[in-house]
């Protein structure tokens, strides 16, 4: 009996894991998304703040839920806290070996949560737009150095990411480093060509520049677009970065295989299919041009899970492999505890489903000039065929000569 005992204890355990697997993911992050999902920022940064201390294998999803949910309550103090150490566990790549192993006999949901590539682009990103909220400039261009580190190692399918290209670019503006904020409003350009906006700016830098014939490239690009040229150029003094909708979320594929009837699971991005799509800025009763939604993470979050789906294809063959020898091993010796182990393994078979599900699907921006002094401001959101979705929002602007206010405006519809 003594060397068959392993092997009840290594059945028991797999059951009792896979059971505690299926029904502990993060119940109180579910709970903070639906506040946040009602509209409920403050009292979703409350629920998350319980566990976002807490560590666990949901550390880092805990504390990018908690630092999205503060900066849309405007506690960009908080978020900015929350997303620096979140970076710092990203950073530090912690392999936790017996997670590993665990996963192979029950699933990836029991490791370190560890967030997709272009999730981790919009965690230096959103960094960046806390410290630009609270003026903090130079912090902002640091964070957008971090960003960029991330987008220029990706491969070219996904190192676009224009909102996050523009978010850097205006770090570089307001900094002084026009030949840096030149580059990234090129890219966010490129890669959204209908977003008129930053076309100015790439008017401006280019004749501050001296570079006559780009200047009167980009002076053509605004024409085209419906745009005027100004005769002097000057950069837009309110800029509003926009959040609508909902990100898409993970769901898992199932394939059943004979004759064993071995599981195999695998994650796969569905659309949330947010009525959100854009919004207009209103200045007392003058309209300025709607957002430019120059990011849609629905395309952009299949593409990265596209890049690296073999991987989790050859992980997941490993993992049922695994199961499939203990179950032998187990049915060799004892038929029935042998048949309980493997639908045991079968119901534990679950793909990493983890995202970070507070960010909008699209992200847009807004600029315009306003003259110096207070300002009521009013962002309506609206549907893709323009119906009004959702309570306006006001916000209070106070404009500073020679300084550039920033806003943030999110639609959780």
């Amino acid at each position: 009996m003594a060397g068959k005992f392993p092997l009840w204890l290594r059945a028991a355990a797999v059951i009792l894991i896979g059971g505690a697997i299926s029904g502990c993911f993060s119940n109180k992050i579910v709970a903070g998304r639906r506040q946040f999902y009602a509209g409920n920022y403050a009292a979703a940064g409350d629920a998350l703040s319980k566990i976002k201390d807490k560590g666990g294998k949901d550390h880092i999803l805990a504390l990018l839920e908690y630092g999205a949910s503060e900066q849309a309550a405007g506690n960009y103090k908080e978020s900015t806290a929350a997303l620096l150490d979140a970076n710092k566990l990203i950073e530090a790549e912690v392999v936790h070996l017996g997670q590993q192993a665990g996963s192979l006999v029950t699933n990836k949901m029991i490791t370190t949560y560890r967030p997709e590539s272009f999730e981790t682009v919009l965690l230096h990103t959103y960094l960046a737009m806390d410290y630009m909220m609270v003026d903090e400039w130079s912090d902002a261009r640091v964070e957008a150095k971090q960003a960029l580190g991330v987008l220029d190692s990706l491969d070219k399918e996904i190192n676009a990411q224009p909102f996050a290209r523009y978010v850097c670019g205006l770090a570089f503006d307001v900094m002084g480093d026009q030949d840096d904020a030149y580059i990234e409003y090129s890219k966010a350009a490129e890669a959204a060509p209908e977003f008129l906006s930053v076309y100015y700016d790439l008017h401006r830098l280019a004749s501050a520049k001296g570079m006559g014939q780009e200047a009167r490239t980009w002076a053509r690009e605004i024409e085209q677009r419906g745009g005027i040229v100004p005769k002097t150029a000057a950069p837009p003094n309110l800029i509003v970065f926009v959040g609508a909708g909902r990100s898409p979320i993970k769901k898992e594929i199932n394939i059943v295989v004979p004759p064993n009837f071995n599981r195999f699971v695998v994650p796969d991005y569905v659309s949330s299919r947010s009525l959100a799509h854009h919004a207009v800025l209103s200045i007392g009763d003058r309209n300025t041009a709607p957002s430019y939604m120059i990011t849609d993470l629905d395309p952009l979050a299949e593409k990265a899970l596209k890049k690296r789906i073999a991987k989790e294809i050859a992980m997941e063959t490993a993992r049922v492999a695994a199961k499939e020898v203990i179950a032998e091993q187990i049915s060799k010796q004892n038929g029935l505890l042998g048949l309980v182990v493997r639908v045991a393994f079968f119901a534990s078979e679950a793909a990493d489903v983890r995202s970070w599900q507070t960010l909008p699907r699209y992200f847009g921006v807004i600029a315009d000039t306003l003259p110096p002094g207070e300002h009521e401001a009013k962002v309506q959101f609206y549907t893709q065929d323009g119906s009004p979705i959702g309570p306006a929002q006001f916000k209070k602007v106070t404009i500073t000569e020679g300084r550039r206010t920033v806003l943030i405006a999110r639609s959780v519809f």
